[in-house]
């Protein structure tokens, strides 16, 4: 598996969280950003793939790539409320 080369986060700030239904506040890196370094992004059909990500805990959300491209995504790295030692 070759080792993606992110930039460095920067904060981001997500008015209604739809996960804690409050202001949060992340470090983040742009999603394209992340998505241009998967081989075969570029020809990829927006109408017709999911992206599915899979999170450390198991989870894994998808959604559709038309929709990720429809606005300025973003990849949070790191909660930027959460207790210091802690992401």
């Amino acid at each position: 598996l070759t080792r993606l080369r992110l930039p460095a986060p920067q904060p981001v700030t997500v008015p209604d969280d739809p996960v804690y239904h409050a202001r949060k506040r992340y470090e983040a890196v742009p999603l394209e950003t992340v998505l241009r370094q998967i081989p075969g992004y570029a020809s990829a059909d927006p109408a017709q793939t999911q992206v599915v990500f899979e999170c450390a805990d198991g989870y894994k959300p998808s959604m559709p790539l038309a929709k990720v491209r429809s606005r300025q995504a973003y990849l949070a790295v790191r909660d930027a409320e959460a207790p210091k030692g802690q992401n």
